[in-house]
């Protein structure tokens, strides 16, 4: 594992341990990977840690970046270049993932996205490519480097920011609003929350011998969810007045669903 993201992890945890980040983090090999195919593994490498398994570092609308600037852990620049670097993956990742028919409105708008991109990238070669189709290929090393020294740049922006937050005087009230923040991400982790409750249905035919498959029972309990109102606060309540020590995301799910008696 990157060296900043476990210290990352170590100092949010010294903050409070309701803060659970990179929990999960997977990102693929690249050690075997060079030139263009390494440049988009690393692509979708942060791109699986800033939409998948932690969209409440910075790609949910009220996230961790955003309250880091709102109380001054950070600065307005880092707060930006924090964005922008999640930006580009996030255009890149599209481009390479989706059909682009630049005739339409929105891939039109994401070609000039990525020409800026690259105009930036290559900012002091005398011939800029000005499509990643024109990109020759000792050029993905610099596409490459540049990705990762910004990724290397944003892990520096969260250790300053839970460094500040460690001291600060507002304490009390970012981890308030972090539990907000949180308590939101995980509601809106329809994924995980599906995870969660097919491992509750797993359990639950192996200990009582139900007769029934594991998809079919946690959409059955999925239901139970939708009909008994669970929402967000009932999360929100775990972490307020529950949690005494360290749980998993999945874990904070759990209880929240045990203690709302909704199966």
């Amino acid at each position: 594992m990157h060296n900043k993201i476990s210290k990352i992890k170590k100092l949010s945890q010294d903050v409070n341990f309701r803060i659970n980040l990179f929990e999960g983090y997977s990102p693929k090999k690249i050690d075997s990977y060079k030139g263009e195919l390494l440049f988009w593994r690393q692509i979708v490498n942060i791109y699986g840690l800033f939409a998948d398994c932690d969209k409440v570092q910075i790609k949910e609308r009220r996230n961790l970046i955003d309250l880091m600037k709102r109380y001054s852990l950070i600065e307005k620049r880092e707060y930006d270049v924090a964005n922008t670097f999640c930006n580009d993956v996030s255009e890149l990742r599209k481009w390479f993932c989706h059909n682009n028919d630049t005739s339409l409105y929105y891939a039109s708008n994401r070609q000039r996205r990525i020409e800026g991109y690259l105009d930036r990238t290559f900012i002091l070669a005398t011939y800029k490519p000005n499509s990643l189709d024109c990109i020759q290929p000792k050029e993905w090393d610099i596409l490459t480097f540049d990705i990762e020294r910004r990724f290397e740049e944003y892990l520096d922006i969260l250790i300053k920011g839970f460094t500040k937050w460690r001291e600060s005087e507002y304490i009390e009230d970012l981890l308030q609003e972090w539990i907000y923040i949180l308590s939101f991400a995980l509601f809106s982790d329809k994924e995980l929350i599906q995870n969660t409750l097919a491992d509750i249905a797993k359990y639950d035919i192996i200990n009582h011998r139900l007769q029934a498959r594991v998809p079919a029972l946690a959409k059955d309990y999925y239901s139970k969810l939708v009909i008994g109102g669970y929402c967000e606060k009932h999360i929100e309540y775990i972490l307020t007045d529950i949690m005494t020590s360290k749980l998993s995301n999945k874990g904070i799910i759990t209880e929240s669903i045990r203690l709302g008696n909704f199966i």
